[in-house]
């Protein structure tokens, strides 16, 4: 189901950059992927435009932009290979342009950073809109995946997301895999005349029963998994926190949804994760997802697919 084969970077030539084009490089060696673009886009400025005129540098120039991110992506990125690198720089409001981009051009995972103590905004906009998977990358997150985590719902996104990271895993080298459940008990529980230790057994042995018949709906690979089952009243942050306890070098989650406007929605467990998880976080999209209701979005920014 998931290859990879066109990666796309948007950069902010900051210090991010660094630890994002580590990932994307690593990534584009590991899968061989056949393109990696970068692209930038130069916010609206404040300065008035009568002080542009005089002074457009103060804008960035966009040949010396490109100089930048071509040798950022020479710097971080060491040996690609076979693998072809494109750098744009464009003009406008970031998430509308990058995803006006990404239009028509069959992109396959959209990696994207966030800083410390950084709202996140960014990163889940992107993870909601674009049409494909998209990878977010923790500041100083090592470029590296020895383990690999899936947390899981069984239900059919969770399916995509256990193919990505078993299809992650042989390309890595690696034997196995670890897949998360992680539950709550509901607040009903009490109505059935149950304990609160009742119910929760209850649910885990239900857990468990569900994790055999969603293995045999799943495609490892011939990667190894192992099921982990728990327990929390905060499931949002429970996954990260047992993927990294875990020894997890990166957390695979399934976006939610199986229509166009679902695809665009991806809970707020998985928007929390995104923003809190200290490892980085791959939210799974079937390519193409929600494509018609990017092109809406486009539209009503006032960006036609022929501009």
């Amino acid at each position: 189901m998931y290859e990879v084969v066109k990666i796309l970077v948007p950069v902010s030539l900051t210090e991010v950059d660094e630890t994002v084009l580590a990932w994307a490089a690593m990534i584009a060696r590991t899968r061989k992927a056949k393109n990696l673009d970068l692209v930038h886009v130069r916010a609206k400025t404040d300065i008035p435009d009568e002080v542009l005129e005089q002074f457009p540098e103060a804008a960035g120039d966009e040949d010396e932009i490109r100089r930048a991110m071509e040798a950022e992506v020479e710097q971080r990125g060491g040996d690609l290979g076979k693998t072809e690198v494109g750098v744009a720089v464009l003009d406008g409001a970031p998430v509308t342009r990058i995803l006006k981009h990404m239009a028509g051009k069959d992109y396959d995972l959209l990696i994207t950073g966030i800083r410390p103590g950084d709202s996140g905004r960014l990163a889940v906009s992107m993870a909601r809109k674009a049409p494909c998977s998209v990878l977010v990358v923790p500041q100083h997150a090592p470029a590296k995946v020895e383990e690999i985590a899936a947390a899981v719902d069984f239900s059919a996104n969770s399916v995509d997301a256990v193919d990505v990271a078993a299809r992650y895993a042989k390309h890595a080298g690696l034997k196995r895999i670890h897949l998360l459940h992680v539950f709550q008990v509901p607040l009903g529980y009490h109505s059935t005349g149950k304990s609160y230790e009742e119910f929760a057994a209850i649910m885990r042995r239900n857990a468990e029963r569900e994790f055999t018949r969603f293995l045999e709906r799943c495609e490892t690979q011939g990667v190894e998994v192992e099921c982990h089952v728990e327990q929390s009243e905060h499931v949002a942050v429970r996954i990260p926190e047992l993927a990294q306890s875990l020894g997890a070098d990166v957390l695979v989650i399934g976006a939610r949804g199986r229509t166009a406007l679902a695809h665009l929605l991806l809970g707020s467990v998985t928007e929390h994760i995104l923003v809190q998880s200290t490892i980085p976080v791959i939210a799974v999209k079937k390519k193409g997802a929600g494509l018609s209701i990017l092109q809406i979005l486009l539209r009503e920014a006032g960006l036609s697919d022929d501009d």
